[in-house]
């Protein structure tokens, strides 16, 4: 099944594991069955796509990565109105790219198991009502997400395929199988998805093509002067003694709860921040994250010990307001993350840290960006054939990040700023 997204009531997601395993298997086996005897029958053939639903529910940082393919899809289908599935919590990661319409974007509910099962039928119903012909599951092997795609009755079912690659069992009722690839970004893996709809109906594996030339910039997210007012007057509020004209750096240093180990080792953080505020006696530094990254961020307030630190956990209200924040930073420093994703929507240069996972596969997409990453051999421990769990409960690949190659990074990103600014 898929990843549930941070937050203290969302659902557990060695809850989630379980579920799809027990219940998703025995599905994905039953339907499979029914397919093969029956289900060819009923369901029509592969037809031109016209209502086409593209589904990635549980990662925000994943939907900004889709844009390449949502782009592609307009121009490959240019008659087809695009839909989008997704977790109601994580919507906004959708509607700030600005290309499916508010209107056409579903929502499934996540807190708890009972709106989740409730809310999924609701959407089932919506895509009874739209007519989706054509399914783009961009999750990563998720049983309950193919599910989903079979039940819709599209009769273009697209999604990731292990081929001969053992585990991972999701059904044989997919029209169009795509061979995932681990060393190929998510971005190239989604087009593939997309592409696989014009391939010759006897390629096998799909997708026999090097997309590398489709991939596009992001939109750069507009910020109007008032936004950008009334983001400052939320640090101004939190700290009178910072103007207009003073620099300031983002941190989002909480790694979330689902997915801890992830997070640079907050030591790390308190000495990088104490080391930049000395660095340059005008600089402000922010610390992001939602509500429950409050007590997080305050340990590191308590350390550092200076007033140019500032806490805004819980602040920005929406994502909209968090982009609105990083429009007025120089650099963003995050662990791999949605945050790092977002900071590709405003230009502002990302220093993102890699540890648990591959920059090769999830770095964020754009010209302003240092990733930080060990390399190690264990890494990346977390895929999409362990359904993002690991044994580690020792993350040395991110304690071997330094604090001196964070800090070089980020003076070296927001050196490079200065510059830029000057030249303007």
């Amino acid at each position: 099944m898929v990843a549930a997204t941070q937050g203290n009531n969302k659902m557990k997601l060695k809850t989630v594991r379980k579920i799809d395993y027990w219940i998703g298997i025995p599905i994905c086996f039953f339907i499979s069955l029914w397919h093969l005897f029956l289900g060819k029958l009923i369901f029509s053939k592969k037809k031109t796509p016209r209502k086409i639903l593209f589904i990635e529910l549980s990662e925000m940082g994943s939907a900004i990565l889709s844009y390449s393919a949502l782009h592609h899809a307009q121009k490959q289908f240019d008659k087809a109105e695009l839909f989008f599935l997704i977790f109601e919590s994580n919507v906004e990661s959708v509607k700030v790219l600005n290309i499916i319409p508010p209107q056409n974007i579903i929502t499934i509910r996540n807190k708890t198991f009972f709106g989740f099962a409730v809310s999924s039928l609701a959407a089932l119903r919506q895509t009874y009502k739209i007519k989706i012909d054509t399914v783009i599951d961009m999750e990563l092997f998720s049983r309950f997400t193919t599910i989903f795609s079979y039940l819709t009755g599209a009769s273009n079912r697209v999604g990731f395929h292990q081929y001969t690659g053992e585990g991972l069992f999701r059904g044989g009722f997919i029209t169009h199988w795509v061979l995932y690839n681990p060393h190929q970004h998510i971005s190239l893996n989604f087009l593939n998805l997309l592409f696989s709809l014009k391939a010759s109906n006897n390629e096998t594996p799909l997708l026999k093509q090097n997309l590398s030339n489709k991939l596009v910039p992001l939109p750069v997210h507009k910020v109007t002067p008032k936004e950008k007012a009334d983001i400052f007057d939320l640090l101004y509020q939190k700290n009178k003694a910072i103007n207009a004209q003073s620099p300031l750096i983002i941190i989002s240093a909480y790694p979330g709860e689902l997915l801890p180990f992830r997070g640079w080792p907050i030591n790390r953080y308190i000495d990088l921040v104490k080391q930049l505020l000395e660095t340059d006696q005008e600089l402000y530094i922010a610390l992001t994250g939602l509500p429950a990254a409050a007590n997080y961020n305050n340990q590191i307030i308590s350390q550092v010990k200076n007033h140019r630190c500032i806490d805004l956990s819980g602040q920005t209200d929406s994502l909209k307001d968090f982009i609105n924040l990083l429009s007025l930073a120089k650099v963003l420093v995050t662990n791999d993350s949605g945050p790092a994703h977002f900071g590709s929507l405003i230009d502002v240069h990302t220093v993102v840290l890699f540890g648990p996972e591959t920059p090769a596969l999830y770095s964020p997409i754009g010209n302003s960006i240092t990733a930080l990453y060990s390399d190690f051999s264990c890494s990346p421990c977390i895929t999409a054939f362990n359904h993002r769990n690991t044994v580690c409960s020792d993350n040395k690949c991110l304690q071997a990040i330094s604090v001196e190659q964070v800090l070089t990074a980020v003076t070296e990103a927001y050196g490079n700023h200065l510059k830029v600014k000057k030249l303007n």
